[in-house]
């Protein structure tokens, strides 16, 4: 009896031992080159995106099961369109927050149409537009986000923060993010692998240069000037075009704000100061540095001025997947004595 007993007490105790509850530690990941802001993983049969939000990995904002079976998407930020573009996915693209920004005209197309609908009314989510589009999937980022979704109910919520990677081939690499969640890994991986082979080609131009002049990149408003840090995308395209980024003295990560007279110093000790613009037309010296002719006579301006116009070219869109352009572009301007055939796109010097 007491055997018959203690026998299948030890085959249990057995088949216990050797069961294997898959736990985090499980989860394996898909090596990303640049970006650090996203991860793709896999467990046995099971697979996952992970987003991860300011405070890096223990921030993750979305944990989502892959693919996601979708016919009917929208976007919060414009930033996403070109991605979804570059995978084939303009039809099923249903709605847009900031459509007036978007500047590809296959999406104006289908803006002015109604095929695509506008998802802001104002500053606020537009709910009944959202519900009418019957979205099941929405691309949301928490940049300057207060409550516009937090009541949303309906579409599936995807957290997108490629804003956030400082390096240019990381912002890129988003596009394996969304070629993960739309089942279009292959392309997405050759698209990714091609940006890459661009951006390093451009780089390799610089080669050994002998000096690297000092740049400024921001923007000017009401009387204040306004720089990223130094670990920015723009700090890094400069170093990668061959100069110097000048990010002033708050540390690494903080950003830049000076003054009229702050910035009219720092601008005479610079060889180029750029600024983002939004307007209808090449700017000039005025226009860059927000009417204060003082600092439009500073070397950095007279001799180096140069600018991005968000307003002509389609800088916060589709030159997330052209870095390789951006850092030619700055070559250019940083360095006119290499021999590089190239034609500006997002940056352009000043029309001296």
């Amino acid at each position: 009896m007491t055997v018959r007993w203690l026998l299948p007490v030890l085959a249990l105790c057995a088949c216990t031992a050797k069961h294997h509850r898959p736990s985090e530690e499980d989860w394996k990941e898909v090596r990303n080159t640049h970006a650090r802001c996203f991860a793709v993983q896999w467990r046995d049969n099971e697979r996952r995106i992970l987003v991860f939000g300011p405070g890096g990995r223990t921030d993750t904002l979305s944990n989502v099961n892959l693919p996601v079976r979708t016919t009917r998407m929208a976007v919060l930020s414009t930033t996403h369109v070109p991605y979804l573009l570059a995978l084939g996915s303009t039809d099923h693209l249903v709605g847009v927050a900031h459509g007036a920004s978007v500047r590809d005209t296959n999406v104006t197309t289908r803006l002015a149409d109604g095929r695509i609908v506008e998802l802001l009314r104002g500053d606020r989510l537009d709910h009944e537009a959202l519900l009418g589009a019957r979205v099941d999937l929405l691309f949301d980022q928490p940049f300057g986000r207060s409550d516009l979704t937090s009541r949303v109910e309906g579409p599936r919520h995807v957290m997108i923060t490629e804003y956030l990677e400082e390096h240019p081939l990381g912002r890129s690499e988003w596009i394996r993010a969304f070629g993960a969640i739309l089942g279009q890994e292959a392309m997405a991986d050759s698209i990714h692998a091609s940006i890459v082979a661009r951006y390093e080609a451009a780089s390799r131009v610089i080669g050994s240069i002998g000096s690297r002049p000092s740049v400024f990149y921001g923007s000017a408003w009401q009387g204040r000037f306004h720089g990223a840090s130094s670990h920015s995308l723009m700090a890094q395209l400069v170093r990668d075009a061959g100069g110097t980024y000048w990010s002033g003295s708050n540390g690494p990560n903080s950003n830049v704000t000076l003054d009229l007279e702050g910035f009219l110093a720092v601008a005479d000790t610079l060889d180029h100061v750029g600024m983002a613009l939004e307007m209808d037309h090449p700017p000039d010296a005025l226009d860059l540095v927000g009417g204060e002719r003082r600092i439009a006579a500073a070397p950095g301006i007279v001799r180096g001025g140069f600018y991005g116009n968000s307003g002509t070219s389609d800088l916060f869109g589709r030159a997330l997947l052209e870095p390789d352009v951006m850092l030619s572009d700055l070559i250019l301007i940083l360095h006119p004595e290499l021999p590089i055939d190239h034609r500006p796109t997002y940056f352009h010097r000043l029309d001296q």
